[in-house]
């Protein structure tokens, strides 16, 4: 019982409501990049200051895309989502940056 309640007080001090709000602000703005935010299924996770994974959604034909890598620096307030191959899933007027940053530690 002892081991359940201290990895639990662990797991808690882990997630921080700044991390918290971080991961929020990330997934924000990766929807409001995607042609059909509805249809988004992804996965992320922080590494140092970006939060990055990968996304696949429905392109304008209404099929899906695909996994695509995505990144989110909250410290420069940058989105990027590689949208270098295969359909569009990528909104016309999106603020999604089309090259990938130089300062990527995703990989």
């Amino acid at each position: 019982m002892r081991k359940l309640i201290f990895a639990s007080l662990i797991a808690a001090l882990q997630v921080t409501p700044a991390a918290a709000d971080i991961i929020e602000e990330a997934k924000a703005a990766l929807l409001d990049t995607l042609r059909d935010p509805d249809s988004a299924k992804f996965f992320f996770e922080r590494k140092r200051d970006i939060v990055c994974g990968w996304v696949d959604a429905k392109a304008s034909d209404g099929e899906y895309s695909g996994k695509r890598t995505w990144m989110y620096s909250f410290g420069k307030k940058f989105i990027y989502v590689d949208n270098s191959y295969g359909p569009d899933i990528i909104a016309p007027r999106s603020a999604a940056l089309v090259v990938r940053p130089k300062d990527d530690t995703c990989d």
